[in-house]
């Protein structure tokens, strides 16, 4: 079990079971661990996502594929990340969504 804070310094948990879930269908975010809870922490946008999960994007200029942004959706009310992936069409993702929280430039 891993653990993080959200933007709204909220208890989030990465379960090891949901962990292996997900690796085995994204093999390039084995590793990618820190990296998820770095996304929840320390996002660079943050986007309301199906109902109550909210989307926390970080873009990594080093991925094991190439430059891309780590998406995870995850619950603050249920204190879980549910699923993280890579995306290279993150302008997509952020221009269907509300945008909840944006890092100061």
């Amino acid at each position: 079990m891993y653990k993080t804070k959200s933007i709204n310094n909220i208890d989030i948990t990465l379960h090891t079971c949901f962990l292996r879930i997900f690796l085995r269908v994204l093999l390039e975010l084995t590793g990618f661990e820190d990296k998820i809870l770095e996304a929840v922490k320390d996002p660079d946008i943050v986007l309301q996502g199906h109902k109550q999960e909210k989307l926390a994007l970080k873009f990594y200029a080093k991925t094991p594929i190439s430059p891309k942004t780590l998406v995870v959706a995850y619950r603050e009310d249920k204190q879980i990340i549910i699923t993280a992936f890579l995306t290279s069409k993150a302008d997509k993702i952020i221009r269907r969504r509300k945008t909840l929280w944006r890092k100061a430039s």
